[in-house]
C-alpha cells in the first residue's frame, strides 16, 4: 500500500482472469480516492494490471517517490524472482527506469524470492527487502538497493544485495522497512520464533546494530 497526500491509497498485489485451459495472474495496483471511489486518473478507471510474460507475477509492496513516481517490489515466474517497477503518477510505466520501466533482478545461488515492503530513500534509491531461498542456507534475510534508473547499486552490500543468515537451524526475513533521519535503514526482522529490528548502515549495506531477543 501506498499513501498519496490527498489521502489516496494504492493498493497492491495480483489479480488476472481464469477460463478453461488458461490461468494467469498478473501485477495488479488500485488506486482509490479518500472517499474509498477508484481514481479514474490512475490506470483504467483506477485499475491498473502490468504483464510479465509469466503465468504468475505478484506485487507485494509499493512507495510513493517524492515526485509523484511509484515504486513497487514484486515477483515473476514460479521461481518468484524478484521484479521492481516505476510508474508515472498516472500509471504509465516509467521508461527512464530498468527496461521500459522494470527491472529484473538476477540474483545467483537463490532458488526463490520473497519482497515483502518498499522503500525510497531521500536521494533517490530503492530499497526492497524480504527473503531469498537458497539450497544452502534455507530463507535468509534480503535487502537490495537499485540506482534510480533500476540498476543494482554497487555502493551497496555486494554488487546491491545484502544476504544475512541468522539463525542455521530456522527461517530468517525482513517484514518491514523504514527509513531513520539520519539515512539508516531500520528494518523489522524475524529470525525462526524471534522478531526484532535490525539497523542498516547506507553504505556498505550491512547491519550495524541488530536486536534479537531469544535469537
Amino acid at each position: 500500500l501506498a499513501r498519496e497526500p490527498d489521502g489516496s491509497v494504492t493498493l497492491v498485489g495480483q489479480g488476472g482472469l481464469s477460463d478453461p485451459g488458461h490461468f494467469a495472474q498478473d501485477i495488479l495496483l488500485v488506486r482509490l480516492r479518500p472517499d474509498g471511489r477508484f481514481d479514474p486518473s490512475f490506470g483504467v478507471e483506477g485499475v491498473l494490471q502490468t504483464d510479465l510474460g509469466t503465468i504468475l507475477e505478484s506485487g507485494s509492496a509499493g512507495a510513493r517517490q517524492q515526485d509523484g513516481k511509484l515504486v513497487v517490489g514484486g515477483t515473476r515466474g514460479l521461481d518468484r524472482q524478484i521484479v521492481a517497477l516505476r510508474y508515472e503518477p498516472d500509471g504509465r510505466l516509467d521508461t527512464e527506469f530498468g527496461t521500459s520501466g522494470v527491472a529484473i533482478l538476477e540474483l545467483p545461488d537463490v532458488v526463490w524470492e520473497y519482497p515483502l515492503d518498499v522503500v525510497v530513500q531521500a536521494n533517490g534509491p530503492m530499497v526492497v527487502a524480504g527473503s531469498s531461498y537458497s539450497t544452502t542456507t534455507q530463507w535468509d534475510m534480503l535487502v537490495l538497493r537499485l540506482t534510480p534508473d533500476g540498476q543494482p547499486d554497487s555502493r551497496f552490500g555486494d554488487q546491491g544485495r545484502t544476504v544475512v543468515n541468522l539463525d542455521p537451524n530456522g527461517d530468517d526475513s525482513v517484514r518491514a522497512l523504514a527509513m531513520h533521519p539520519d539515512g539508516a535503514i531500520v528494518a523489522a526482522i524475524q529470525s525462526h520464533w524471534s522478531h526484532g529490528v535490525a539497523r542498516m548502515l547506507n553504505d556498505p549495506g550491512y547491519p550495524s546494530h541488530l536486536w534479537l531477543p531469544a535469537l
